[in-house]
């Protein structure tokens, strides 16, 4: 007797076992895909000029890598506050019904150090203050979720050190936005922002090259870069490219469940 009441106690054990934290299960998922369509990746770059410079380093780049296809056509989007955002939203979704990338890149920001303007009286929000944040993560929700209404892939890259220490500092104000919306929406962030900055951590027009020369980085606006630039640029987006590609070609050496066969990766 005494056995069985022992059995149905861990039999009921068992079942009011908590089940595994969501994170620890979902931290088994890789972001991307990991059988895509032709067994390669179609990347879009989505933004501003800056991110046009991105694109042209990221195609330069990648061109021999066997696992990416880089669309060489940018697809533009100003930046969020000189658009319609739920018009943009609409747009961004019947561009990618086609179901054309994976993965998508997107960068901007550096022209929305604007005031909002909001009804009735055309009253002006400065940039910064609690509702400017309030709007603005809004346009970021609404674009965001556009991207990954088709299950594509996002990355969204920040903005890096400014010159000029006013636009410096909404820059990272604006840093701290796109990576909280980036969470909540399912969104890779990089952050670039430290990466340009010198040894006390301050703007520098100069900095290592990919080949560690020390060349002209960025452009004479305080603001934008060098070809030179965005290659460097485009060599952080790169590396996080990678290293999703990588953790989803791991998940192509797990056997099936029952199954002894492991297949082998090939090189990324």
């Amino acid at each position: 007797m005494t056995s069985v009441l022992a059995i149905i106690v861990l039999a009921l054990a068992g079942l009011l076992a908590p089940a595994a934290p969501a994170r620890a299960q979902s931290e088994a998922a890789s972001f991307l895909d990991p059988f895509p369509e032709g067994d390669r990746y179609r990347v879009q770059v989505w933004g501003d000029q800056m991110a046009d410079g991105l694109l042209e380093g990221l195609a330069e780049q990648m061109t021999s890598e066997p696992r990416f296809a880089i669309e060489r056509k940018l697809r533009w989007l100003t930046g969020l506050l000189k658009v319609d955002a739920d018009q943009e939203a609409r747009s961004i979704e019947t561009a990618l019904e086609k179901g054309t990338s994976h993965i998508v890149v997107v960068m901007l920001g550096a022209g929305d150090r604007l005031a909002i303007r909001r009804p009735p009286n055309n009253r002006r929000v400065a940039v910064g203050s609690d509702e400017w944040k309030v709007e603005y993560n809004r346009r970021l929700d609404l674009v965001m979720r556009a991207l990954r209404k088709r299950n594509v892939a996002v990355f969204w890259v920040g903005l890096p050190i400014m010159r000029r220490e006013d636009v410096s500092e909404d820059a990272e104000m604006m840093n701290e936005l796109f990576r909280g919306r980036a969470l909540a929406n399912g969104v890779r962030y990089i952050d670039v922002y430290a990466s340009f900055a010198d040894a006390e951590k301050s703007y520098s027009a100069h900095g290592p090259d990919l080949d560690g020369k020390t060349r002209l980085l960025r452009d004479g606006d305080g603001v934008h870069f060098t070809p030179a630039g965005y290659r460097r640029l485009a060599h952080f987006v790169e590396r996080e490219l990678k290293r999703a590609a990588a953790q989803a070609w791991e998940e192509r050496t797990v056997p099936l469940a029952g199954s002894e066969d492991v297949s082998v990766p090939r090189e990324l």
